[in-house]
């Protein structure tokens, strides 16, 4: 390879399946809320200890419980419904 010249990197090994994208935002959005769990602890619990938060955070996770229903338990980070997160 030289300075100036083109270079192309296919990555063919991607799968771009509706199933598979939907399964990897669950994970994501799994992460963030684990994450937010650990800021809220850091911060002596100043998320938790609003109602507004707590509110949200359970319908967050509700609504990925509902979401993972079509995938096995170990694909994503939800709980199966009617299981706390």
């Amino acid at each position: 390879m030289t300075p100036g010249e083109d270079v192309t990197l296919a990555l063919n090994y991607f799968d771009t399946t509706k199933r598979v994208i939907h399964c990897a935002f669950l994970n994501l959005a799994a992460i963030h809320l684990k994450l937010i769990d650990v800021f809220d602890a850091c911060f002596k619990d100043g998320l938790s200890s609003d109602g507004g938060w707590r509110l949200l955070k359970t319908t967050a996770w509700a609504i990925g419980g509902e979401l993972a229903v079509e995938f096995g338990p170990g694909d994503h980070g939800f709980p199966p419904p009617g299981q706390s997160a």
